[in-house]
Order: structure tokens, then sequence, then C-alpha cells
């Protein structure tokens, strides 16, 4: 961390208070640490929506250190951008990827797939997914710092162990480069619920770019109403069409 870096010190008289901020960044830790394995196996969509609830709870964090208010119930209890839009009213640092939050938020939705809108779509890539993470988690938490003599988190172990839980393939608090995460091929993730209400998903293995950019339609139009496009091309068919044509 940048030593010019403003920080967040979690310093409070209220015992409570101290209490309830340790307890929401232990779950944090928790909520990245599982989302980082399943990501890392190439369940995408369950990695994508737990990845949701670390960043809710790191931010929330944040929010009980600074004594800012937050919902509590609802889809806005979930909502990171105006989680994190709050936070930056405050903050001279704003350097986190609202894309990328966007996506989190959009995924998130796929809890209750009942409630999906017709078009409702989703495109997810493992490294691209874990490079997000991975970025935010460490841009949040390596700037909390807490004053004072305390038993040292279980993260700070895990780090300190070099925990392959936490270190592998990690370019912010491990030592992996970010461009290797890029060179093999990648799951991927896509899905649509068509106007019919019927869903396409697909997952594939495909090279993928890192572009920084997550706003990305699954399952894109093509040229005709029945025509959908992937976003990569599948390893053994990149020479082929990736088109999907819909039954109806």
């Amino acid at each position: 961390m940048d030593k010019n870096d403003p920080t967040i010190e979690a310093m409070t008289s209220d015992p409570n208070q101290a209490n309830e901020i340790i307890a929401w960044l232990g779950l944090a830790d928790n909520d990245y640490l599982a989302a980082r394995t399943l990501l890392r196996r190439g369940l995408l969509v369950q990695g994508t929506i737990l990845a949701n609830s670390a960043i809710e709870k790191y931010l929330k964090t944040v929010h009980r250190i600074k004594n800012i208010g937050f919902d509590t119930r609802g889809e806005k209890a979930h909502n990171l951008v105006k989680l994190y839009k709050s936070l930056k009213e405050t903050d001279s640092r704003k350097d986190l990827n609202e894309s990328y939050l966007a996506l989190l938020i959009r995924a998130y939705k796929l809890r209750y797939p009942d409630r999906l809108e017709k078009e409702y779509n989703l495109a997810l890539n493992q490294g691209k997914m874990l490079v997000g993470l991975d970025e935010t988690v460490f841009k949040i938490r390596s700037r909390i710092e807490f004053s004072g003599t305390r038993r040292p988190f279980k993260f700070d172990l895990l780090i300190h162990q070099k925990d392959e839980t936490l270190m592998q393939a990690n370019h912010t608090f491990g030592e992996a480069k970010r461009e290797d995460l890029f060179k093999g091929p990648l799951t991927w993730y896509e899905m649509r619920v068509l106007k019919n209400g019927v869903w396409m998903e697909a997952t594939y293995i495909a090279p993928a770019i890192d572009d920084g950019s997550y706003d990305v339609e699954g399952f894109r139009h093509g040229s005709s109403d029945r025509e959908y496009l992937l976003q990569a091309a599948p390893i053994g068919q990149e020479t082929k069409d990736t088109k999907t044509m819909t039954g109806k």
C-alpha cells in the first residue's frame, strides 16, 4: 500500500461498534475466500454472487467505521454502486471499477430466477471475475487500519502463511502477474432470458482479453431476431461461426 494513500482507521470507544466492525470485516473475508475458490473452480455464477456478498460486506464495514448509515432491507441493501457512491462523498480516493460493481449487481439477480425480466442477460469470464474481485477487495481492505493492540485476523495469518486459497492466481495480495492470468483458456458463462421466457445458457472454454470492461452482453443479438452470438469462440471452434439459433 502506498504510504501517501489515505487510510481508514478503525478506532472507536464504543465496544459494540468495534465488535460490529470486526464482525462485518471477518464475514467479508470469509465470503471473499469462498468466492475465489468457486471462481477458480469455474463455478462462475455461484462465485460471482458470493463476490457481491463479499464486496457488500467490505463496503458496509467502511460505512460502520465512518458512521455512515445504509439500507438494511430490499434490493437497495445489496446495491454496491449505491454503497460506493455514499462513501465517495467523504473519500478523496475514488478508484473502484464501477463497471465491475454493476455487473455484480446484475449477477446477484440470479438468486431469484422467477423475477428476471425478459431479455435479462449475463456474460461472465473467469479471468475477469477473479481479477475484478481481487483488485476490489485489495483496494478496500488494504486501506483499513486498526489502532492499538489487537489479535490478528484470520486474513492476516493467511497472508503471512501464503495460504493457497488466498494467494494462488492472485495479482494483488499474491505474487501472480496479472497478464499471466489471461494467457491460457478460461471458463465463460453466458445466459439470456428470451422474450418467450425460455432461458439460453452456455458454459464453455475460450480465450479472454483483459480490457477492464465488464459491461458485456450475454448471447448478444445477431443479424436476425433468431440469431445470438457468444462473446468468444469456444476452443476447437475458433474458425467456426459462434452463432446460436433459437427455436422460436
